[in-house]
């Protein structure tokens, strides 16, 4: 054995110099030969038998093996107890297992409890969003109910209006005077010369008046004037004969003479008039109605609008 020591010592060296990656450990401590697996060197050692070593082959696992355990046996007996003694043991381990599983149980069942609670709230409110969706379907079906109720009254009141108006006639353009006027003389005059009738042909006003709002400057356009004619057809002649005449001038001034509508009726009207416009240009003859409807016949169909959602269908 001692004739094959020094031999084992250069095997060990070399097999020290085969890993050149392996940091060298420091300290005195015997253990480094356990922890690291092979004899620690010399900084200025290694690098001599590095630059030795370039050549010389791997050396064998049973030689390496021999080196291991004779690093081994220089470590003392009392270190390693006293570090096998610090070590857990597998009391230790399942204790701390044990409380780590607890802790995970405990926190796993709040969770769990968490779920359940936001769980329930969430099936409640889907419950109460279901209730609040069937309440608002009943309620939008009682609006467009209500809506087609309103709309229905409006045509109605409309209609009335209107009625009430069929012997009125408005007349636009008839400068005021500073003076008092005669507004029945002038209509006289006027609706007479319409009629190509004598200028003191009597006519039968039931009343007769300037638009009642306040005078404007005078600069501004003078205010319409509204009369209402006892005998109706006597005010569809006056009318028709009108709508004849491509202007009419009462002395020296343009007038323009039409029947006289309720604001709804006239809204409705200004809206339509691109339709109306339409119309025109292409020899369209329509007709307005009570309540409200624009009607044209076209190849001997009847088609009419009567409130804005038969526009696109017109």
């Amino acid at each position: 054995m001692s004739a094959r020591r020094p031999t084992g010592q250069k095997k060990r060296a070399a097999a020290s110099v085969t890993h050149p990656h392996t940091p060298a450990l420091t300290g005195s401590s015997p253990m480094r030969h356990y922890l690291r697996g092979s004899q620690v060197v010399s900084s200025q050692g290694r690098k001599t038998k590095m630059a030795a070593a370039g050549n010389r082959m791997v050396e064998s696992e049973d030689d390496l093996q021999d080196s291991r355990t004779s690093s081994l046996s220089d470590i003392p007996t009392a270190e390693v107890r006293e570090t096998l003694r610090h070590l857990p043991t597998k009391r230790d381990l399942e204790s701390l297992f044990s409380r780590f599983e607890a802790k995970f149980d405990a926190k796993f069942a709040e969770l769990g409890a968490d779920v359940r609670q936001l769980g329930g709230r969430v099936q409640d409110l889907e419950e109460d969003r279901d209730a609040s969706m069937a309440h608002l379907d009943r309620l939008q079906a009682q609006i467009n109910e209500q809506s087609r109720y309103v709309t229905d009254l409006r045509r109605s009141v409309d209609d009335l209006d209107n009625r009430g108006r069929r012997n009125n006639v408005r007349i636009r353009g008839v400068p005021e005077s500073e003076d008092a006027e005669d507004i029945p003389l002038t209509l006289r005059t006027l609706f007479n010369a319409l009629l190509e009738r004598p200028p003191d042909t009597p006519i039968l006003l039931d009343r007769a008046h300037r638009a009642l709002r306040p005078r404007g400057a005078p600069s501004a356009p003078p205010r319409d004037i509204i009369c209402r004619i006892h005998h109706f057809p006597l005010k569809e002649e006056i009318m028709q004969a009108a709508r004849k005449k491509r202007s009419i001038t009462h002395d020296g001034h343009a007038v323009e003479v039409y029947q006289d509508l309720s604001r709804f009726t006239l809204q409705a009207r200004r809206h339509l008039k691109p339709i109306t416009d339409v119309l025109r240009d292409r020899d369209i003859r329509y007709r307005w109605g009570y309540p409200f409807a624009l009607t044209v016949r076209r190849d001997n169909q009847l088609m009419s609008i009567m409130e804005p959602g038969d526009v696109p269908e017109f």
